[in-house]
């Protein structure tokens, strides 16, 4: 990690400061991974900005070392407000939205490539995340932060960079490209893959081995003798069980008559104004004097304002 000790954080127009080795040391200790937290510290601010430099440092040397480099994943970062349904007025004012415009500057010697952005440029409500405590797939009110980036001489073997909302199972949906190239494979395995990485010696598997029977199966064969024996044994006590539950089921249904009377159960749902629906219940969690407190909202999916089909501005308190 020697060569990292002088990469650049960015950090706009302010001063230039340079990543020290306990910073170096600090990011590669969780293995080269950015945590994305809600509520983002200034300390894991910085931890992302440090990660975004050093990325970025470790591509541009392989570039200049005649390597091709592909980003691809989840970057936790819309770029332009196209790829945002509802920024913010600071929007752009962003680092990490700031990083990324470098990355991608093509005035600078090695340069990077956006793939979507190349072959749909003004393409808007292209997203890949969305919100889905709030339906806000339903609506596409989401976000691009799904990326698949290329170096600037890899670009002309892309054939195709789509994205596939239409496939569901995550709050995020895949993004793929298609290349025109014809792969070598490599004589011999990197040095630098996990699999020979102390921490991992001796962990990693083969397919085959999730198809192998697994060791001890169990015998569920019983003895019917012994069965009908019990069965026998136990038919002289179903006129006390049965006259048992009989109690206990009346006991319950008191009980409950009881419980029905003393708590009431939540209020009804009024209909919501925009629509005329039933709403629904929900619970403030946002840190404030009224956190835990009820209230009504309309029942639709979470959407821009001009979209009637999306949630109306109802509200009430319980």
């Amino acid at each position: 990690m020697a060569n990292l000790l002088d990469v650049p954080r960015p950090m706009g127009d302010g001063p230039m400061d340079f990543i020290g080795a306990e910073e170096v040391a600090n990011v590669d200790s969780e293995g080269r991974c950015i945590a994305a937290l809600y509520k983002i510290s200034p300390e894991r601010a910085e931890f992302k900005y440090n990660f975004n430099a050093m990325l970025e440092h470790q591509a541009r040397n392989l570039v200049a070392k005649g390597c091709h480099v592909i980003f691809a994943g989840d970057m936790n970062i819309s770029h332009k407000r196209i790829d945002n349904c509802d920024p913010c007025e600071e929007f752009d004012l962003a680092p990490e939205r700031m990083w990324l415009s470098r990355l991608l500057d093509r005035s600078n010697d090695i340069y990077f490539v956006d793939a979507f952005r190349h072959f749909h440029p003004l393409e808007k409500e292209q997203y890949t995340c969305w919100n889905l405590q709030k339906f806000a797939r339903v609506t596409n009110f989401g976000t691009r932060i799904d990326y698949i980036i290329c170096d600037a001489a890899l670009l002309k073997y892309f054939v195709s960079c789509e994205i596939h909302p239409e496939i569901m199972g995550s709050d995020h949906c895949p993004v793929s490209a298609v290349l025109d190239i014809n792969a070598i494979s490599a004589e011999k395995l990197s040095k630098k893959c996990t699999r020979f990485w102390p921490e991992f010696a001796g962990t990693q598997t083969s397919l085959k081995g999730f198809f192998v029977k697994p060791y001890g199966d169990q015998d569920n064969s019983y003895d019917l003798k012994g069965s009908q024996h019990s069965l026998n044994s136990s038919t002289a006590h179903e006129g006390e069980e049965a006259e048992t539950l009989s109690k206990s089921s009346q006991r319950k249904v008191q009980l409950n008559a009881s419980w029905k009377n003393i708590l009431k159960g939540p209020p009804q749902a009024p209909p919501c104004s925009g629509h005329g629906e039933t709403s629904v219940m929900r619970v403030v969690k946002k840190e404030g004097p009224n956190k835990g407190r009820k209230f009504f909202c309309c029942a639709r999916p979470e959407g821009a304002a001009n979209n009637k089909e999306a949630r109306c501005k109802f509200f009430v308190w319980t």
